[in-house]
């Protein structure tokens, strides 16, 4: 993982890694497969189904093996999925 890199307050932060306090605001908004299966209430496995079939929004991006996408990209399929109008803030 990279560190971040700009103000003082950051210096030593690994990006994207849960700390004490938990997740950083940088990956508050980005979903791990497990995120949006905790979050949408399907299975990981059904999830990698939906995707190989165009069945769910395509990932944002990859670090090495693991898909991610943005909070808002799956916002709306979570919320059809659960008949809710948005999914729940971080």
């Amino acid at each position: 993982m990279q560190k971040a890199k700009g103000n003082s307050a950051e210096e030593g932060q690994v990006r994207g890694s849960a700390t004490a306090e938990g997740r950083s605001q940088w990956d508050a908004d980005v979903l791990s497969v497990a995120d949006v299966s905790a979050l949408s209430g399907v299975r990981v496995s059904p999830l990698h189904a939906y995707l190989t079939r165009g069945q769910m929004p395509a990932p944002d991006g990859r670090f090495g093996p693991i898909l991610w996408w943005h909070r808002e990209t799956l916002a709306d399929w979570i919320a059809r999925r659960q008949g809710e109008s948005a999914v729940p803030p971080p």
